[in-house]
């Protein structure tokens, strides 16, 4: 946005970020968003007098009618833009703030359609050019992110289901509580191969490296979700094949069965030929309009969108 000529001031959209706060978020988002009402008010009179032109909220799971109501007062004349990235059965706020905006969108087309909002996709943060195609490949597919809900069974019956492809995997617990969380929920976590689980993050460098050296990249959505994850864009704009367990991909402009493969979570699957099929590579045009510079040209007013995703 400052590239594009915006002076921006940055909020978080929780007031805290540790592990107690969010779940307690989840668990009693009504006290608690009337506890973090008071830093969107502060907000609100620390930037007053300050002329804004846009308000752009991107998730604003703690937030309340009365602090959107609070922003709306401080800054009469600016325009406010909600967006979604996650599934509103995961931010239950969403529905009692979405109508004081004047504009909201989700990454969720079935949300979109379920409460009239525009649909707009995630981005890929990174410029849509392919990594390597010359890098030796070591995984036939790899995967590298956070365990949530069902993610370690489903990557589990894909190692069994394809007992002689190469793969890589690296999950990540944010926190020894939910870690520990899901060691009970989940015993056959503590049987998986060393090196699987961390409680650290892998560093950035590293995982480019894995991916360079992987053929597909494993994305496992949310179950209570249904629109496209972050990792979907990156990897297809990066050049890498996708096998997910997500079928909305197969309605957007990413699809084509050289570059994607859906699974069953229950009994997945890869054939061979999808491994072997050469890469096809996504349109220019289509590999604009999944980059960040055009979601946040997107996003800053919310205008009718004119790209077919």
């Amino acid at each position: 946005m400052e590239r594009n000529g915006h002076r921006v001031w940055l909020a978080d959209d929780r007031p805290a970020r540790g592990t107690l706060y969010k779940l307690l978020l989840r668990l009693f988002p009504r006290v608690m968003g009337r506890l973090s009402a008071s830093a969107f008010t502060g907000l609100a009179e620390t930037l007053a007098g300050t002329h804004i032109d846009q308000v752009l909220v991107i998730k604003g799971e703690a937030m309340t009618p009365a602090a959107v109501t609070a922003l709306r007062q401080a800054f009469p004349k600016a325009h406010f833009s909600y967006y979604l990235w996650d599934s509103v059965r995961n931010v239950g706020n969403a529905p009692d703030i979405a109508p004081l905006f004047d504009a909201v969108a989700t990454f969720d087309a079935e949300e979109a359609r379920r409460f009239g909002w525009r649909y707009r996709p995630l981005f890929a943060s990174i410029p849509a050019q392919p990594t390597d195609g010359g890098t030796q490949k070591l995984y036939d597919w790899s995967f590298i992110g956070t365990i949530h809900s069902d993610r370690a069974r489903i990557i589990r019956r894909l190692r069994h289901a394809l007992p002689e492809r190469t793969s890589f995997v690296f999950g990540y617990f944010p926190s020894p509580l939910i870690a520990l969380a899901h060691r009970l929920k989940d015993p056959a976590i503590n049987a998986d191969p060393p090196g699987t689980i961390s409680l650290d993050p892998m560093p950035g460098e590293q995982t480019r490296q894995i991916v360079d050296q992987s053929r597909a990249i494993i994305d496992v959505e949310h179950p209570r979700q249904t629109g496209l994850t972050m990792r979907t864009v990156e990897t297809l704009l990066a050049g890498r094949k996708l096998i997910t367990t997500n079928r909305q991909v197969q309605q957007s402009a990413l699809f084509h069965p050289s570059r994607v493969h859906v699974i069953d979570r229950e009994a997945p699957s890869v054939p061979d030929a999808f491994f072997d099929t050469p890469f096809e590579p996504l349109p220019a045009q289509t590999a604009a309009d999944y980059g960040l510079e055009a979601w946040v040209q997107d996003l800053v007013q919310l205008s009718p969108p004119d790209r077919q995703f």
